[in-house]
């Protein structure tokens, strides 16, 4: 669950202890933890904005939190699934999770709506088709046009990020678990 801020500057990781730590790239320093995710954190990944940071794990939640303090901002989604696989769409503030109910879903960042006590999923964007698996790896192509998701059924379904059309589906990847 490793990622790099988009300056290249620091290092995001989660952890089995069910934080994120950050550490400065040129002196390998800790320069923030995060204790907020109440199970084992699987993945990182940074806002565009580089001062924005996002974890999720087996807790269910996506986080958002700024990651010079590690203020907590928001759960970012309503808890559906372990997340065990998180990737940013590169031209947007996008976040695709893939997990252990085997539904990838996009979901927006920054809240726009206020939240309500009807339990919306205000950020979520997109779902997509449910795979015949688990999730366990999703990343979105350079121009975000398209994603790509694969898990433990051996299989790697290509889609269009926009539209959610299953645009190819590579069988019998070894290891694409």
């Amino acid at each position: 669950g490793a990622s790099y801020s988009p300056d290249g500057k620091n290092f995001a990781c989660g952890s089995a202890d069910n934080s994120i730590r950050v550490l400065n790239v040129a002196d390998g320093k800790l320069t923030m933890k995060f204790d907020n995710h109440s199970d084992w954190t699987f993945s990182t990944t940074w806002a565009t904005d580089n001062k924005h940071l996002l974890s999720t794990g087996r807790d269910q939640a996506v986080k958002l939190i700024v990651a010079n303090s590690g203020q907590f901002v928001d759960d970012i989604n309503t808890h559906t699934s372990a997340f065990r696989a998180m990737a940013r769409n590169p031209v947007k503030d996008e976040v695709l999770v893939g997990g252990d109910d085997g539904i990838p879903r996009i979901y927006q960042v920054f809240r726009t709506k206020a939240r309500t006590m009807n339990q919306e999923d205000h950020n979520l964007l997109k779902t997509f088709e449910k795979q015949s698996a688990r999730v366990n790896a999703v990343t979105f192509s350079k121009d975000g046009l398209k994603v790509a998701v694969a898990g433990e059924a051996g299989v790697v379904n290509i889609y269009d990020s926009n539209s959610g059309k299953q645009l190819t589906s590579i069988k019998g990847i070894p290891g694409s678990t």
